[in-house]
């Protein structure tokens, strides 16, 4: 997908949300603490409603990049692309779950997405250039999950406490969203949740201070990676959640590992009653090991 063909400005988004010097927010936000700009996008009020987001939906007609998120029995569900179809779609709506549209790998082959969800990924892609000059931006979800997550509700509901890996940008649409959010990340927390796989799974609860915000059309929530946060609406709503490609030592190794061309053979091994072979084999596998993480350095 060719993002700079979207013919978006959004040097001026940028500008509008993080005001003319972006000094203040880069040494004292940034991937520091959470912070909200009212009112800040007016051109997005009345910018894209629900009937015309479900409308562009249905022709479409293509559900590999949809998911359906709720809570059930204290934990998070999510249905994922294989079970989905508009069938699935109006039941679970219906029960309160959120549908999630990620159009950032919708191939192109399906045709062209309409006009509003390019705004938003050509915003993505503006955005991760100028903040993460360093890393790439298009991504893979065994290695990094980021891109615009479109949220629908029709009715009252919540996707549950958690924490995301990604710096988010967060606009709302249509309706009104409710954000419990803490200030500041928990790294530590974080840290523990994710090595117990848990970081997403369940309905957390949070353990620091934090605050209430309610979000409408025209305003926009920045919230650091790794940031406590819940977000209910009351009614029906439509909103945009910009997750920005953090990478950490782990995500940026998977990412390297899928750019190299590495050998399909195996790993030499012998008995340790064969110590001759089984020191050459040793130290061979060093060496290719060796090349690998000179490789890795090199990509960064």
């Amino acid at each position: 997908m060719n993002f700079s063909s979207f013919g978006f400005d959004h040097e001026k988004t940028i500008d509008s949300i993080l005001g003319g010097d972006h000094s203040h927010f880069f040494n004292e936000i940034w991937q520091q603490k959470t912070a909200i700009f009212k009112g800040c996008l007016p051109e997005l009020i009345n910018y894209y409603s629900i009937s015309q987001f479900m409308n562009d939906y249905n022709k479409l007609d293509y559900h590999q990049q949809t998911l359906l998120t709720g809570i059930e029995g204290g934990d998070r569900k999510t249905l994922y692309r294989e079970s989905i179809n508009h069938d699935v779609i109006r039941e679970l709506l219906a029960r309160n779950y959120s549908m999630v549209v990620q159009p950032l790998n919708i191939p192109e082959s399906e045709g062209e997405l309409p006009k509003q969800w390019r705004w938003f990924l050509a915003f993505y892609d503006v955005m991760t250039r100028y903040a993460l000059p360093d890393f790439p931006v298009r991504n893979h979800f065994s290695w990094l999950c980021s891109g615009p997550d479109m949220f629908l509700n029709m009715t009252g509901s919540s996707v549950g406490g958690h924490y995301d890996s990604g710096d988010v940008f967060y606009f709302v649409l249509e309706g009104q969203k409710e954000w419990e959010v803490e200030k500041t990340p928990n790294l530590e927390r974080a840290r523990e949740l994710n090595a117990a796989g848990e970081l997403t799974l369940s309905d957390l609860q949070g353990k620091n201070e934090s605050e209430r915000i309610i979000l409408e059309a025209g305003d926009c929530l920045y919230v650091p990676a790794f940031t406590y946060h819940r977000v209910s609406s009351q009614g029906p709503s439509l909103a945009v959640s910009i997750g920005l490609p953090n990478f950490r030592e782990e995500a940026f190794i998977k990412y390297a590992l899928a750019q190299l061309k590495l050998p399909v053979k195996t790993f030499d091994s012998f008995p340790t009653r064969f110590l001759k072979l089984n020191e050459q084999a040793r130290q061979k596998n060093k060496e290719r090991l060796k090349t690998v993480f000179d490789k890795i350095y090199e990509l960064y």
